[in-house]
């Protein structure tokens, strides 16, 4: 559900262009995939699994929302590596298939929809590691907009932060 991002709308803060936001590290489930948001960002971590990030003082932000998968490769099936898995995949012609700083594979893809009747844009970002001999790991980070609010600068400014960060998640290695 879309959190209070549907129910009231009202004008952002800008904040500086000249000044990064200060933020914090995440340890997803223990490390499971580690990353980074701003440090205001309020978490909420489902016990059965997932978690959403906002700002909480800010009616109308955006929500970071995360989910991992894990699943089993039948012997001999595991792609060599995360951009491998994502290559195999029929994508849209907009997606944009990367490495990330630890050079796992990266997709990002933007999507539209609508809830309540409100359209929305939603950006997401899949991080794929394959762990031999038969372990896939695939960290879905989604990031949920009023599509109206796609082109204020503030958003802008904030999707292109995200992309960034989410560039430098990693898995840990032994989990």
């Amino acid at each position: 559900m879309l959190r209070r991002l549907l129910s009231v709308v009202l004008p952002v803060a800008v904040v500086s262009a000249a000044e990064p936001p200060k933020l914090k590290a995440v340890a997803y489930r223990g490390g499971i995939v580690t990353f980074s948001i701003p440090a205001e960002w309020k978490e909420e971590h489902q016990a059965e699994g997932g978690a959403t990030f906002y700002d909480e003082e800010r009616d109308g932000s955006g929500t970071l929302r995360l989910n991992i998968i894990t699943a089993k490769a039948p012997v001999g099936k595991l792609p060599p590596d995360g951009l491998s898995y994502f290559s195999a995949k029929p994508q849209s012609k907009d997606a944009r298939l990367s490495k990330t700083s630890r050079g796992d594979g990266m997709l990002f893809y933007r999507q539209e929809g609508e809830e309540a009747g409100q359209k929305l844009h939603v950006y997401t970002w899949e991080i794929a590691r394959c762990t031999p001999p038969d372990t896939l790991r695939v960290a879905i980070f989604t990031w949920t907009l009023l599509a109206s609010q796609s082109e204020e600068a503030v958003f802008k400014k904030e999707i292109k932060m995200l992309d960034g960060e989410i560039a430098k998640a990693y898995f840990h290695a032994d989990l």
